[in-house]
């Protein structure tokens, strides 16, 4: 019985934390600028003006890396950086998470047990990956647009620029960031439900 009710527990707190690990842990850097950009990127074309402000805040998810990658125009894949959230909601919910976490520890009295710091060393390996790669990832197709579109306007017939965006959108980090994450996310939850060490 004491089982059933410390696996219903853990995946009581495992659900509720879901939405803060699905979006805290895959946080990323919004938006990677070189430092002359500070004032951000400015496209104008035939139909209009495109405005990508400098990024302050993480909060994009893995969710946008997939809609990224299968965006094959660089135009409209920049318009994904317009309307970026604040990282704030995002924060607190992954305090929570570490707090309930925290907090259940002590009233289970495991944190003499190797799992739960097992558990704590891998979600923050998870979130410093994704930080770290999935960054790298925004940085790469971002660029990739700007220069495909600033191929477009001085010589659209070249079509060595797209292929390095479409080269640079379809790269590794969507699939190792959701692997990453998602298989985290489930050794995270084995270790909190069979705590074998």
């Amino acid at each position: 019985m004491n089982t059933i009710f410390r696996a219903a527990a853990a995946l009581a707190l495992l659900t509720a934390s879901l939405p803060a690990l699905g979006a805290s842990a895959t946080a990323t850097r919004s938006w990677q600028f070189k430092p002359e950009s500070n004032a951000g990127l400015t496209v104008r074309n035939l139909v209009g003006e495109v405005r990508v402000e400098r990024g302050t805040a993480p909060g994009i998810h893995v969710t946008a890396m997939w809609a990224m990658r299968r965006e094959p125009d660089p135009e409209r894949m920049l318009t994904f950086f317009n309307d970026i959230p604040t990282a704030t909601v995002l924060r607190v919910m992954l305090l929570v998470v570490v707090l309930s976490g925290a907090a259940a520890g002590f009233m289970g009295s495991w944190w003499g047990s190797g799992w739960i710091w097992a558990s704590l060393a891998l979600l923050a390996f998870i979130a410093v990956a994704m930080w770290r790669f999935g960054g790298t990832f925004y940085g790469l197709v971002g660029e990739a647009a700007r220069v495909a579109l600033e191929a477009r306007i001085t010589d659209p017939s070249d079509p060595a620029p797209q292929a390095a965006y479409d080269a640079a959108r379809l790269g590794w980090q969507t699939i190792g960031m959701t692997v990453l994450g998602l298989g985290g996310l489930a050794v995270i939850l084995w270790l909190m439900m069979f705590k074998p060490f």
